[in-house]
């Protein structure tokens, strides 16, 4: 028993490393038909699900390409090597793959088994420091971010006694997102509320609390903001750099 064991541990880190095998031309033209066959929404969800497991770069175009074809194989081959679950030698099999992988609730498998592992955020523009005043409501610019071709914009703002940031972001594949979640500024965690609406691709979440002080001071000491820990959402994790200038800006604006 303890060599079968041994043995069946072997195979599988055998599979694991050697990778996918390319594509076959029957393969590549099922899943290039069930691709096309798939709503709008749902072709968008396997590209965003794809770019969240490092396997994919390339934007949101619905049009087929090979390194799409490939990056759908490697998907393929990670989860289901072992389950052998989806035949992609087949119509039916192609579409069930694709089906599944465009889905939110994947995405706990693909951080769990996919070897690439999530890519990470960086910063494509920096977090202002000139708060902007509308009426009551003041924001100031929150940056902007990327990851395997995902575009992530912050804008944080204070209005009455809320604060917290607007967010807009192509990479999220479903119609629900979290009502409550964490942010952590910093080493700060914060209980946060979303308002959000989703025009696909894009999803546009309000992400606040009704305590403005608790924001204003979880960004004084962060250098960084974290989004959603354990949930589909995450890792978010945003290298903002320091926010103490923005924080002081935001409240002092507020206050005026």
């Amino acid at each position: 028993m303890i060599k079968l064991r041994i043995y069946a541990a072997s195979l599988l880190f055998s599979l694991a490393a050697c990778g996918a095998e390319p594509l076959t031309d029957i393969e590549e033209a099922n899943l290039r038909s069930a691709f096309d066959d798939l709503p709008d929404a749902r072709a968008y969800g396997v590209i965003q699900n794809l770019r969240f497991a490092n396997l994919y770069s390339g934007d949101l175009s619905l049009e087929w390409s090979p390194a799409l074809g490939s990056a759908i194989n490697e998907a393929h081959f990670d989860l289901d090597f072992i389950d052998e679950n989806y035949d992609l030698a087949t119509n039916s099999g192609s579409a069930a793959f694709l089906q599944d992988l465009s889905r939110t609730r994947i995405r706990a498998r693909l951080l769990r088994e996919v070897e690439e592992g999530p890519g990470h955020f960086e910063q494509t523009e920096p977090v202002g420091i000139e708060p902007i005043e509308v009426g009551r409501k003041c924001t100031i610019r929150g940056g902007s971010y990327s990851r395997n071709g995902e575009r992530l914009h912050l804008i944080f703002y204070a209005v009455g006694s809320q604060a917290g940031m607007e967010m807009s972001w192509d990479g999220w594949p479903g119609s629900d997102f979290p009502r409550v979640m964490s942010v952590a500024f910093g080493d700060q965690e914060l209980p946060m509320m979303t308002e959000y609406r989703i025009d696909t691709p894009k999803l546009y979440a309000q992400i606040f609390s009704v305590n403005d002080h608790w924001v204003f001071d979880g960004m004084m000491r962060a250098d960084r903001i974290v989004v959603g820990e354990g949930t589909q959402i995450a890792p978010l994790e945003l290298p903002t750099g320091e926010l103490y200038d923005a924080a002081i800006a935001l409240r002092e604006c507020a206050e005026s």
